[in-house]
């Protein structure tokens, strides 16, 4: 009798474990998109460096890109990842290891893309909050013309809270970033080659859209822009690296390295944080150009250029 039972028991498990490696191996073969539940968020494991050079001048961090890096790991992600077309992400959970061929659209919450190229721009919609971007491209450039896409690289104004990019190339929109009144938070990662309009429409690398006012920031609200390198190389148009144009106590820029475009900052409006910054210069017009109140910043520390001379506070 207890063979009998060791038996049936030995037949048990030998069917669960056949039935496991069948879903695993059906899994592989399949071309859909998959996701895993989110649980306490998620680690990229095999990443190459985008910022292998890095100094520092006075406390304040210098990353500079390595764009021959930064090809050779699309080129190789390109090769070995599941590709899909346009996707509507609206279940929330880990997406990793995908090259999407064409624009995404998340609404909803907690989504995060893990190592991820995605060939068009992200637009995060329905107030969909907890969503991270994080080693991953988001690349706009044409791969038959050449030219930048039109649109907005990762257009979050529709977004809700705790919107996070984190490590990750955006480059080659119209406009790289754009934001709404529940903020967001870019860190580490490197923003490149924005504004191409032969028309000379203003265009910015990180914008908060303070014209519509359905977009309104509320005390609430909070825009982190920290350790994050923000070149444009094509300085002869009406670009900047961050455009405020609205009230910007709310804005906290520290540890960046700015290159680049027509004026790197057009500011408006008051009370922002600005401090530990590389302004490397390379523009057209200047540093800053300032509309309204934009001179009455909240903290101005330790901002400097190449040679490690401070730039000093605009004065009234």
């Amino acid at each position: 009798m207890k063979n009998q039972k060791l038996k049936i028991n030995f037949f048990l498990i030998t069917l669960f474990l056949l039935s496991v490696l069948y879903s695993c191996s059906k899994n592989e073969e399949s071309d859909t998109l998959n996701s895993v539940e989110i649980e306490n968020g998620s680690e990229s494991q095999d990443q190459s460096k985008l910022f292998p050079h890095e100094r520092t001048i006075k406390g304040s961090r210098i990353l500079e890109p390595d764009l021959k890096n930064a090809e050779e790991n699309f080129e190789k992600k390109y090769n070995n990842y599941l590709k899909v077309d346009y996707y509507l992400i609206d279940k929330p959970g880990i997406y990793e290891g995908f090259y999407f061929k064409n624009y995404i659209t998340i609404e909803s919450d907690n989504v995060t893309l893990v190592d991820c190229i995605i060939n068009g721009h992200v637009s995060i919609k329905n107030k969909a909050k907890n969503v991270r971007i994080e080693y991953s491209e988001v690349r706009g450039e044409d791969t038959e013309t050449g030219k930048p896409h039109p649109g907005i690289g990762v257009n979050a104004t529709r977004a809700g809270s705790n919107i996070v990019i984190y490590k990750s190339y955006i480059h080659s929109f119209f406009d790289l970033l754009r934001c709404g009144p529940h903020g967001i938070e870019v860190t580490e990662s490197y923003l490149y080659d924005w504004g191409k309009d032969d028309d000379g429409n203003h265009a910015d690398a990180f914008q908060y859209p303070s014209w519509d006012d359905e977009l309104a920031l509320t005390d609430k609200t909070k825009i982190i822009f920290s350790g994050n390198s923000i070149i444009e190389p094509f300085i002869g148009q009406k670009t900047a690296a961050i455009g405020f144009n609205s009230v910007t106590k709310h804005w906290t820029i520290t540890n960046n390295y700015f290159k680049g475009a027509g004026y790197t900052m057009y500011i408006s409006g008051g009370g922002y944080i600005l401090k530990d910054n590389v302004f490397a210069g390379d523009n057209t017009w200047g540093n800053f150009r300032y509309y309204k109140d934009g001179r009455d910043y909240g903290v101005w520390k330790n901002n400097i250029d190449l040679d490690g001379n401070e730039i000093k506070p605009p004065t009234n």
